[in-house]
């Protein structure tokens, strides 16, 4: 039978005809019917290839958006950090020095951070809640490498107590044994009957 034949018995169009095979054949590849196992509910789910065509398709569009971003949003980025000025003000708005590129920026602020006295928990004194009393004692590099240098004894001297303890334990686990050896030899046991 010819689907001229098929589609003027069916009341349709050949085209009609086509789009129905081709949405039952697309729901069969992309859907997959399954049932509960209590009470047989019948439930559409996604098949495993619609879930690695989806995970496909996904990826093919990360790496295009990724390849335009490089291409064309990277050199743009870049001029615009590279032609970026920071003017610097005070509070109210005065200049007060020269412009800065961002990286001069960064670098100023990194060196302004950290030079800021702190107190001897690492804190400034913005972030400290001690207000009036505030001592910075040290930098903030300081601070840093002091808290470093005092973590790196820490570390060894417990790997060294730890490593002195078991040698400790065995050291006495095998001196306990030779002297209980040394009672054991000296000691003489004698058993007694008295007479009837």
């Amino acid at each position: 039978m010819k689907i001229d034949e098929l589609a003027s018995q069916l009341g349709m169009t050949p085209e009609e005809i086509a789009n129905r095979i081709i949405n039952q054949v697309v729901d069969d590849l992309l859907r997959r019917k399954s049932e509960d196992d209590e009470g047989g509910y019948r439930y559409d789910a996604s098949s495993d290839f619609a879930n690695m065509l989806r995970e496909q398709i996904e990826k093919t569009i990360r790496e295009k958006i990724d390849l335009i971003a490089t291409e064309h949003m990277g050199p743009q980025v870049e001029g615009f950090l590279r032609t970026l000025v920071f003017k610097p003000t005070n509070r109210y708005g005065d200049r007060t020095g020269a412009d800065m590129t961002i990286t001069e920026h960064i670098a100023a602020e990194c060196e302004r951070w950290i030079a800021e006295p702190v107190n001897f928990q690492g804190q400034s004194k913005a972030e400290s809640q001690d207000g009036y009393s505030f001592k910075g004692e040290t930098t903030r590099l300081g601070h840093l490498i002091h808290k470093h240098i005092h973590y790196s004894i820490e570390q060894v001297m417990r790997d060294a107590i730890q490593r002195a303890n078991v040698t400790l334990v065995k050291s006495l686990e095998e001196t306990a044994k030779i002297q209980l050896a040394k009672i054991a030899e000296t000691l003489s046991v004698s058993v007694k009957v008295k007479g009837s």
